[in-house]
């Protein structure tokens, strides 16, 4: 898919020998290639995040990064109102930073 800002303008004095008005635009490959890189690194950041989320044969913190917890009329991350940790191979330990907010956690 290519984008309008993948291209640019012509010179005025192409323009006017110009029969074709659809002509008007050149294809630029810099711009192409910045916006293709900078899609790929999303890209490759978006799957690294989904891959930290697997189970592996030990606890894993990052398996509870996307449990999301009501708390103070809105919503938060688990590991924005709790530090989560493993606590040995098999156990996960999950301290909330407010006492107030256990029941909300544990739903």
């Amino acid at each position: 898919v290519l984008h309008a800002t993948a291209f640019k303008a012509i010179s005025p004095s192409f323009i006017r020998s110009s029969r074709s008005p659809s002509l008007l635009m050149a294809f630029d490959w810099k711009v192409t290639k910045k916006s293709s890189e900078e899609k790929m690194v999303k890209s490759v950041e978006s799957l690294q995040s989904q891959l930290n989320t697997l189970r592996t044969s030990g606890a894993n913190p990052n398996v509870l990064d996307r449990i999301i917890v009501d708390c103070f009329d809105s919503t938060a991350p688990l590991n924005q109102v709790a530090r989560v940790s493993a606590a040995g191979s098999q156990q996960l330990l999950v301290e909330p930073f407010d006492k107030a907010l256990i029941k909300e956690i544990e739903k």
